[in-house]
């Protein structure tokens, strides 16, 4: 429920008092708190505002709001906890039991891994690496003999990815066979004449 200012202050008073670990939690102040009442984003301007890691307070009752937080850049999750809901209190509508507790942790974990920590364009990750040779390249589908012709009948694009990727065909069209290829050979480079 704090205004702009208010977390201004506060977060100068702590700073001033020597704090340098500070988290800014969201936090929806209704219990339970409703997923539209929550405004996640708003985690992103209180960390670039204030420069400081965020979190979420999280008084919802779907664990997918604290998944959401975290992969929102989210460096901390606040929930109540109960070790019996049935057993009523004031806070216990809106507090996970143990073993939900351990539901959202886990679910919490494989955002965390899923998101990852590179911010770069990958290339094939280690488990993808097998995946390459189900895509397309070029290759010889006809036997051809040292100096005849690459032609889109003697070249196809086929599976699996072992030769020069498709874009190359159109280059290759035209130029020569450097040497004797045999009929299912992957088409590289050193099988162009220059």
């Amino acid at each position: 429920m704090a205004t702009e200012d208010e977390i201004r202050e506060s977060v100068e008073s702590l700073r001033a008092a020597g704090c340098r670990d500070l988290v800014l939690l969201r936090c929806a102040s209704a219990y339970p708190a409703q997923p539209a009442d929550i405004h996640l984003r708003a985690m992103q301007t209180l960390a670039s505002t204030f420069g400081v890691d965020v979190g979420l307070s999280d008084h919802s009752l779907d664990p997918v709001v604290a998944v959401a937080a975290v992969a929102l850049g989210g460096a901390l999750v606040e929930k109540h906890l109960t070790l019996d809901r049935s057993k009523g209190g004031p806070d216990a509508a809106f507090s996970l039991e143990p073993r939900e507790l351990a539901e959202l942790v886990r679910q919490v974990r494989t955002a965390e891994q899923a998101i990852g920590t590179s911010t770069t364009i990958p290339g094939p990750t280690e488990a993808e690496r097998a995946s390459l040779a189900f895509r397309r390249s070029l290759f010889v589908v006809e036997d051809m003999e040292n100096g005849e012709a690459f032609t889109r009948k003697n070249v196809r694009a086929l599976r699996p990815g072992y030769g020069l990727p498709p874009k190359h065909l159109e280059r290759v069209i035209g130029k020569r066979a450097a040497a004797r290829i045999t009929r299912g050979t992957p088409l590289s480079w050193d099988l162009v004449e220059a």
